[in-house]
């Protein structure tokens, strides 16, 4: 289990702090986004998720907390932020209620999954966890490059 073998004092603390690191990040990871630009920003968060499941996986909770606190409280923002940039802004209201819509369900249907396979073996449930987040990472890699390329194309 994971945790378990933790004092109960930095269990406490650890879950304690996740959620100051969550909401606390939101102004910095929104600075950065200003200078780096939102579609960096969020691959770099998203990179710090996939770094911090895999911490996870190998024991490393204080860390891991950390790093997902650090970076998780600010990719629901950024995401509204991303979709406005491949989007547009026409129809930003319909676009928000997909992000909505899919967090919710996200939440309720990765958190059952999570909880089926980590019944079955932590481990799978661990491996779920990293492959998810980098699944994540490498969906934002073509937004990325299309970006890019776009601003290319304009730029001539």
């Amino acid at each position: 289990m994971v945790g378990k073998e933790l004092p109960q004092w930095e269990l406490v603390t650890l879950i304690s702090v996740l959620p100051l690191l969550s909401g606390g990040m939101r102004p910095l990871f929104g600075f950065i986004a200003d200078r780096l630009g939102i579609l960096r920003t969020t691959l770099l968060l998203n990179a710090l998720l996939t770094i911090g499941a895999v911490l996870l996986w190998v024991g490393q909770v204080a860390a891991s907390t950390a790093l997902i606190g650090f970076a998780g409280g600010s990719m629901i923002t950024l995401y509204f932020n991303v979709a406005g940039e491949v989007f547009g802004t026409r129809f930003s209201t319909v676009n928000s209620g997909i992000l909505y819509t899919g967090k919710a369900l996200g939440g309720i249907l990765g958190s059952l999954v999570f909880a089926l396979i980590y019944a079955i073996s932590a481990i799978w449930a661990m491996l779920f966890n990293a492959s998810l987040a980098l699944i994540g990472v490498l969906a934002l890699l073509p937004v990325l490059l299309m970006a890019r390329s776009t601003i290319k194309v304009g730029a001539r």
